[in-house]
């Protein structure tokens, strides 16, 4: 079913952006893809990854990008729209 945001809720898009997830000798791995309604909820293991999805979203579609960095610790929580 489609997204209200056009994207297909299914790891697709996520799971082939190059050089990414998928690969046996890369440790950035997607936990969970949660369709949550309004909003589709990725779960990474690296806040490098979870930047790298949201600017290849960002590139792909505009749209806003909110991802600010963590003071302190490894999170980065990533906000997409259009």
């Amino acid at each position: 079913m489609p997204h209200p945001t056009g994207l297909l809720c299914d790891d697709t898009y996520l799971r082939h952006l190059p050089g990414r997830t998928g690969h046996p000798e890369c440790p950035e791995r997607l936990m969970a893809i949660r369709d949550e309604g309004d909003a589709i909820v990725v779960t990474t293991t690296d806040v490098h990854l979870a930047h790298a999805i949201g600017a290849a979203l960002f590139k792909s579609y505009r749209g806003t990008l909110h991802a600010p960095w963590a003071q302190e610790g490894d999170l980065l929580r990533v906000s997409w729209e259009r």
